[in-house]
């Protein structure tokens, strides 16, 4: 049998996760689109990041945001680090209708382009 939460529990867990970001002593979380280990762009988060929990997601504040990448590739995953530079959680990235976590019109990404992140949310698991 799969564990499951009450939605309590889940938006409790949802804020856990993504409060996170606010922690170190830097001046922005980062979100960092990257083909395999290597950094593609990397785009400053607000603070907070995200707003407080509903029904367990939390939607991120700020968005869209664009930021134009710094090197070239074809991107697969992303990393959310906090403030101080450690990572707080990753996932896959695909072009929509793929499954990613994270899903763009287009995922071969040349130096130099602009990158927009239109929307981003976390949901906990029920």
């Amino acid at each position: 049998m799969t564990i499951s939460h009450e939605n309590a529990a889940r938006s409790a867990l949802a804020d856990l996760m993504t409060s996170r970001e606010g922690t170190g002593a830097g001046a922005n979380a980062t979100l960092t689109f990257r083909a395999g280990t290597a950094d593609v762009v990397t785009f400053n988060l607000n603070d907070p990041t995200f707003g407080s929990a509903v029904n367990g997601t939390r939607t991120m504040a700020g968005a869209p945001i664009t930021q134009a990448a710094a090197a070239a590739g074809v991107v697969d995953n992303f990393q959310v680090k906090n403030k101080g530079g450690s990572l707080e959680w990753s996932g896959s990235i695909t072009a929509i209708g793929g499954g990613g976590d994270i899903e763009i019109t287009n995922v071969n990404i040349a130096n130099g382009q602009d990158v927009q992140l239109a929307s981003l949310t976390y949901t906990a698991s029920s």
